[in-house]
């Protein structure tokens, strides 16, 4: 059986997502905010935190830019924020 993250990384490749996803990720860990708290936290993070925990990082710009537009969230109330978890 071929492992499951080898087989998503050839139909990202195929459907051009890799760089897309690339991109998005780059523009969310380049947000002025995450940025600060990168800065902020550098001491606590792990070497590859940035890279584990993209896709959280890209969750929260998204939710916070939602909510700045006034877009509701799915859970009334949440605020998004970062939070170190090296776990």
């Amino acid at each position: 059986m071929k492992p499951m993250k080898d087989e998503l990384a050839k139909i990202m490749d195929r459907r051009q997502l890799t760089s897309e996803y690339r991109k998005m990720v780059q523009d969310a860990v380049a947000d002025p905010d995450v940025q600060t708290f990168l800065s902020a936290n550098q001491g606590k993070l792990a070497s590859d935190a940035v890279v584990r925990g993209a896709a959280k990082i890209y969750e929260f710009v998204t939710a916070r830019d939602r909510l700045a537009a006034g877009d509701p969230l799915i859970a009334p109330g949440y605020q998004p924020q970062l939070v170190v978890s090296n776990g």
